[in-house]
């Protein structure tokens, strides 16, 4: 077996260097408790704004208001008779727009002359002696209200302009509102309720 040589200064470096660190880890104590937090740094500058989201649907429409709703005056009628014995009545009514064609209400009301208190909802059946003999009717065209009626059931010239000559109408345009937020309103063929309702004369 071959020894090393080692000088005695080395060696004796050596092993004080050894006891130093033993000594070291033998005296290192318990962890400390944590210090407190410190005070909180200045706030950073504001990133870019993000892009604008999706739109979102839109809401329900509001009901209509009893302000936007038109009656015209009571109009007494100018019948004219076809050849094929149709009669009609056109009446100029400058508020029935495409809008109110597509989603709004167009009422009509009849009445005898302009003495008679009450009124009827159109289409209205024509009596003469008890005997119904036609009915008056109504469709809604732009700015137009068109009224007219058939040949009588009772056959020859028995028609709205010997019947009914004084005949008056008063029409009511309602703009269209949505159903689910649609008012409540009065039953449309009651034509006092409507005009209480709405605070109109009769």
């Amino acid at each position: 077996m071959r020894y090393l040589n080692i000088p005695k200064t080395t060696l004796k470096i050596f092993l004080g260097g050894l006891a130093i660190i033993s000594l070291s880890i033998a005296c290192e104590g318990p962890e400390g408790p944590a210090g407190a937090i410190g005070p909180a740094g200045p706030q950073g500058v504001a990133g870019a704004q993000g892009p604008a989201g999706t739109k979102g649907p839109n809401g329900i429409q509001g009901e209509t208001g009893t302000e936007n709703v038109f009656f015209s005056n009571w109009i007494t009628n100018t019948w004219t008779r076809m050849p094929d014995n149709y009669v009609w009545d056109t009446i100029p009514a400058p508020q029935i727009t495409e809008e109110i064609l597509n989603r709004g209400v167009v009422v009509a009301y009849y009445r005898d002359n302009s003495t008679i208190p009450w009124a009827k909802i159109y289409p209205v059946q024509i009596y003469q002696n008890g005997n119904w003999i036609f009915t008056l009717e109504s469709k809604s065209i732009k700015e137009n209200l068109i009224l007219f009626h058939g040949p009588s059931r009772n056959g020859g010239i028995v028609d709205a302009i010997t019947t009914i000559p004084f005949s008056q109408v008063r029409y009511m345009v309602i703009p269209g509102v949505n159903p689910a937020g649609r008012m409540n309103f009065p039953d449309l063929n009651d034509y006092k309720a409507v005009c209480s309702y709405f605070g109109i004369n009769p």
